[in-house]
């Protein structure tokens, strides 16, 4: 069991696999309190935890957007921008996206004015927290890709570990997800990644399902598996949903 990560992107999903697993012939509750299942920003957060604990204690999370706006407002104030003219829900959104895509602010070219403003409150917001010492959600991400990229050795305890990865919903991955997975699946035994690419919804997040329809680039022993069959709708909703992919 302590060999197994099974992943997902919702916690009731999660509890969902682990009702599952319960159920199954054999499991007792002993195994299953050793397989490593939860949502990628909870698995990510316990590995974090576990080797910096002070550095990501859960006093130091920015958990609500109201924080984070009003960072952004401050920083606005200094910049020069009109507070009542800039979208900073959206601006909130693209820091989020350039930093699930593992860019910088150093890294970013702006496309537009609107880039440029947000580069620079990203720059803002990325020095108030390190000054007050406190991180979010992205964080916790963007975090465990460093600590396993820059630590070889806690990389390969959770190489040695780790055997056997499922990976749901995988069209919703983002490139700091999958750059994480393809390091600690590098010496996999087996992997299985579910995904429908017909369901991807949240690019707008930072999500690609070109991840899933490349899987093969980087996993090149894995079987394409077409779950055709439909249980959960009857005939004329599956059609028309058919049609109107």
């Amino acid at each position: 069991p302590k060999s197994v990560m099974l992943v997902t992107f919702t916690s009731k999903a999660a509890a969902e696999m682990k009702s599952r697993l319960q159920q199954m012939p054999g499991v007792t509750p002993f195994m299953l309190q050793h397989v490593f299942t939860g949502t990628f920003h909870s698995i990510f957060y316990r590995i974090l935890l576990q080797h910096e604990p002070q550095k990501w204690h859960s006093s130091k999370l920015i958990k609500f957007d109201g924080e984070k706006e009003y960072v952004l407002k401050i920083a606005a104030s200094e910049l020069g921008i009109d507070e009542r003219e800039f979208a900073f829900d959206q601006a909130l959104q693209q820091i989020s996206r350039w930093k699930n895509d593992l860019l910088s602010p150093q890294d970013i070219h702006p496309a537009d004015d609107w880039e440029v403003n947000c580069q620079e409150l990203y720059k803002k917001y990325e020095s108030y927290k390190e000054i007050n010492n406190k991180f979010d959600f992205d964080d916790m991400q963007t975090g465990c890709y460093q600590l396993l990229k820059e630590n070889e050795q806690i990389l390969n305890f959770y190489r040695n570990r780790f055997k056997h990865f499922l990976i749901d919903e995988f069209q919703d991955i983002n490139k700091v997800q999958y750059e994480i997975v393809r390091l600690l699946a590098s010496n996999a035994e087996s992997a299985c990644f579910v995904g429908d690419d017909d369901q991807a919804i949240y690019s707008f997040r930072g999500s690609d399902s070109a991840f899933l329809q490349n899987l093969k680039l980087d996993y090149d022993y894995l079987e394409t598996i077409i779950l055709s069959a439909n249980y959960r709708s009857g005939h004329k909703i599956i059609q028309t949903a058919n049609k109107i992919v």
